[in-house]
């Protein structure tokens, strides 16, 4: 329920805009971002822009049926504690440190649960991302490079694996 607005001569974006009920069609979305440590680093305008975004639709009066957000606010960007990288799977399954998909979620889990946004880097916020993650339904990893793919890179097993086996290990059900 959010597009981003384009500076024309540079193609960045400088800002969101709110998508009327109306002319979305449907209800709106809850969302959950998982940034990589890179992500974190490299871009925190970019996660300032998207934590206002989320705050401006979790301000809006409207049902909670139609706006799940502003039923249920608080943070929405997680990543990993400040200098560190990487989601805890890859070190375990390169060590055999694992026996079942609820000790990958828990890596997932302990490496994750850090707040981004509104003035906030990395502050301790596990139970929150739990409760997020728990009702997760969909996964999906936005990937911006096509010089590499699914069997090139752990990266996938960290965030998409690791995201949905700790979703699968909090709610039972696969997202």
């Amino acid at each position: 329920g959010v597009q981003p607005l384009w500076e024309a001569s540079s193609r960045r974006v400088t800002g969101f805009e709110i998508v009327p009920l109306g002319e979305l069609g449907r209800p709106r979305i809850d969302i959950l971002f998982r940034i990589s440590g890179f992500f974190r680093d490299a871009f925190p305008t970019q996660i300032d822009l998207l934590d206002s975004a989320l705050s401006a639709v979790a301000a809006l009066d409207e049902p909670p049926e139609s706006n799940p957000l502003a039923a249920s606010p608080g943070h929405r960007i997680f990543g990993n504690r400040p200098g560190d990288y990487g989601a805890g799977i890859e070190r375990r399954l390169s060590a055999g440190d694992w026996q079942e998909i609820g000790d990958l979620a828990e890596a997932y889990l302990a490496t994750s649960g850090y707040a981004y946004g509104a003035g906030i880097e990395g502050v301790s916020a596990r139970a929150a991302f739990e409760r997020l993650v728990a009702r997760t339904d969909v996964v999906v990893q936005n990937q911006d490079a096509r010089e590499f793919d699914l069997l090139d890179s752990a990266d996938f097993a960290e965030f998409q694996g690791g995201l949905s086996a700790a979703a699968t290990a909090l709610s039972g059900r696969r997202p």
